[in-house]
C-alpha cells in the first residue's frame, strides 16, 4: 500500500497507535502500521525497512514503554537515515531518554494530553500536511472526514453507575464508524473508536438489572464466579478504564476471547486470528501488560478460558470481564459488527 507516514510504536501502546491511524487516515492521511500492513512470509525487518524508506513522514507515538524498546530506536535511526521526517506524539509525559534525546531533543513534538487522544489528532494531521508539503486545515475548510462527522450526529444520554454519559454515533470518512462514550460534564472524558469498516449499532435504553444478570450468571457446567489470579470487573469500571485509557493514564488490551468474527462485539476491542494463547504471546510480547478478556457473558467459556490461559503463559495483570458483549449492551452502550 502506498503511504504517507510510518506509525512507530510499541507494542504496549498498541490501542493508542491504532487511535491515531484511524484518526489520521479519516482525515485522508495513509499510514503504514504493523501488525496490520505486514504481509504474511516476508520478513519483518525488511517490511519495516521498507516502510519507513518509502513515508514522507513517521510519527512516533511516544511514551514510557518507548523509551526501553530497542524496536523503536531501530526504527528511528532507519528514519533519520532516509532524511524522514519525525513528528513525536507524546501520550504521556515522559521525557525522552538519551538515545532518542541524540534524534530527537532539538524537535518539536505534540502532546495527546490532557483530554482525549482524539481531540489532539487533528493538530498531529496539521503538522504531518506541513511535513507532507500541504496546507493544514482551517475553520473554513475543515478535513472532509470531520465536515461529514458534523453533519450526521446522532445523540442519546444513558446511565452507567449513576453516571450521567451522553453518546455519540458519527459516521467518518470512508464509511468508518466511530463511536464516541461522553460522560457529561466535563467534555474530556472517554472516546470509543471502533474499528474501520465496522458497523454501529444504535444505542438502547439501559437496563441495570440485566446487566448485573449478566455480570454475574453462574450456569452449570459453565464458568465459575471468580479466577484465581485475575481480577474480574464490571461493565463500570470497564468504561471507566476506557477513560483513564483515553486520558494517557493506562494502557491496556481489551480482548474479545471468541476470535474474529462478524457478532457484535466492544468498538475498542481487539480480536487474534488464530485464536490462542500463542497468537497472544506473538501480539502482547510484555508479560505484565494488562490484558482483559471477555466473551458474550458469563455464562460462555471463552473468556475465561483465555484469562486462565493468559495466566498460565507468564501474563501477571489478567483482567475478566465476566458481563461481556450481552452486559455491555444492556447498559445500553455502543456494539460494533467488524467486516468478516
Amino acid at each position: 500500500m502506498s503511504h504517507d507516514v510510518f506509525i512507530s510504536h510499541s507494542s504496549h501502546d498498541k490501542p493508542a497507535a491504532d487511535a491515531v491511524c484511524h484518526g489520521l487516515e479519516a482525515e485522508g492521511i495513509r499510514c503504514w502500521i504493523a501488525p496490520r500492513d505486514q504481509v504474511a512470509g516476508k520478513p519483518y525487518g525488511q517490511q519495516i525497512t521498507e516502510a519507513i524508506a518509502s513515508a514522507h513522514v513517521m510519527v512516533l507515538v511516544f511514551s514510557e514503554h518507548v523509551n526501553s524498546s530497542e524496536a523503536v530506536l531501530n526504527e528511528i535511526n532507519l528514519a533519520a537515515s532516509a532524511h524522514v521526517a519525525i513528528v513525536p506524539f507524546r501520550i504521556a509525559a515522559v521525557e525522552f531518554n538519551p538515545e532518542l534525546s541524540y534524534y530527537l531533543g532539538r524537535a518539536h513534538w505534540l502532546d495527546a494530553f490532557p483530554g482525549r487522544l482524539a481531540d489532539h489528532v487533528g493538530p498531529l494531521a496539521d503538522a504531518v500536511r506541513r511535513n507532507l508539503g500541504g496546507p493544514a486545515a482551517t475553520a473554513s475548510s475543515p478535513p472532509r472526514a470531520v465536515a461529514k462527522a458534523a453533519r450526521r450526529p446522532s445523540t442519546r444520554t444513558l446511565v452507567i453507575g449513576g453516571v450521567a454519559v451522553g453518546a455519540v454515533l458519527a459516521l467518518a470518512a470512508g464509511g468508518t464508524a466511530i463511536a464516541l462514550l461522553v460522560r457529561q460534564p466535563p467534555p474530556s472524558a472517554a472516546k470509543l473508536l471502533s474499528t474501520p469498516g465496522a458497523d454501529t449499532t444504535p444505542i438502547r435504553p439501559a437496563n441495570p438489572q440485566q446487566v448485573a444478570d449478566y455480570e454475574n450468571v453462574v450456569v452449570p457446567s459453565g464458568p465459575p464466579a471468580t479466577l484465581a489470579g485475575a481480577s474480574v470487573i464490571n461493565t463500570a469500571q470497564l468504561v471507566d478504564k476506557i477513560k483513564a485509557h483515553d486520558a494517557g493514564q493506562i494502557h491496556f488490551w481489551l480482548i474479545d476471547a471468541r476470535g474474529c468474527s462478524t457478532e457484535p462485539t466492544l468498538p475498542t476491542a481487539d480480536c487474534m486470528q488464530p485464536n490462542t494463547i500463542q497468537q497472544i504471546e506473538s501480539e502482547i510480547p510484555s508479560k505484565t501488560m494488562e490484558l482483559i478478556f471477555f466473551c458474550l457473558d458469563g455464562s460462555c467459556p471463552e473468556s475465561y478460558e483465555a484469562a486462565k490461559s493468559a495466566l498460565a503463559a507468564g501474563y501477571t495483570d489478567v483482567l475478566w470481564y465476566r458481563g461481556g458483549v450481552n452486559a455491555w449492551s444492556a447498559a445500553g452502550l455502543p456494539t460494533v459488527t467488524h467486516a468478516s
